[in-house]
C-alpha cells in the first residue's frame, strides 16, 4: 500500500517537475533530455506535440532556433522550434521578432508540407531548396 502510494507521488511530482519545474525547479534538464524546450517564461516544458495541440507558443527570437530546422523538416518540426507563427500565407509562415521600431521578420515556405526555403531579413541569410 505505501509503495503504491510512493509510486504515485513520484510520478506525480516527476511529471510536475518535466512540465513545469515548480517544486523542486530542475525543469531545464529534464525537459532537454527529453528532447523539449524549455519555455523560462511560461515555466514550462515545450514538446513536440506542442503543434498537434496548437500550443507551441510565441519565442522572443525564434530565429534563434533556425539551426535546428534543415530542408525537408516538416510544418510541424519547423513550428515546434521556432514557436506559433505571427502569420500565414499560403505555403509562406512567417514569425516577427525585436522590439518596437526594429521589428524582423523570419519567414519559411513549405512545399507539399516540407521545408523549401527560409529568410531571415535581419541578417539577410536564408536557404533555398527546390
Amino acid at each position: 500500500m505505501y509503495s503504491a502510494l510512493g509510486l504515485l507521488i513520484l510520478s506525480v511530482l516527476a511529471a510536475e517537475e518535466l512540465r513545469y519545474g515548480r517544486v523542486l525547479g530542475l525543469a531545464r534538464g529534464p525537459c532537454e533530455f527529453f528532447g523539449g524546450k524549455y519555455a523560462s517564461a511560461q515555466a514550462r516544458c515545450v514538446t513536440r506535440a506542442c503543434y498537434w495541440f496548437d500550443d507551441c507558443g510565441y519565442w522572443a527570437s525564434p530565429s534563434r532556433w533556425r539551426d535546428r530546422i534543415i530542408a525537408g523538416d516538416s510544418i510541424a518540426t519547423v513550428i515546434f522550434w521556432l514557436g506559433q507563427p505571427n502569420g500565414v500565407q499560403g505555403d509562406t509562415y512567417s514569425w516577427s521578432y525585436g522590439k518596437g521600431g526594429s521589428e524582423r521578420l523570419f519567414a519559411a515556405t513549405f512545399r507539399d508540407g516540407r521545408l523549401v526555403a527560409w529568410k531571415d531579413d535581419a541578417t539577410g541569410v536564408g536557404m533555398q531548396n527546390q
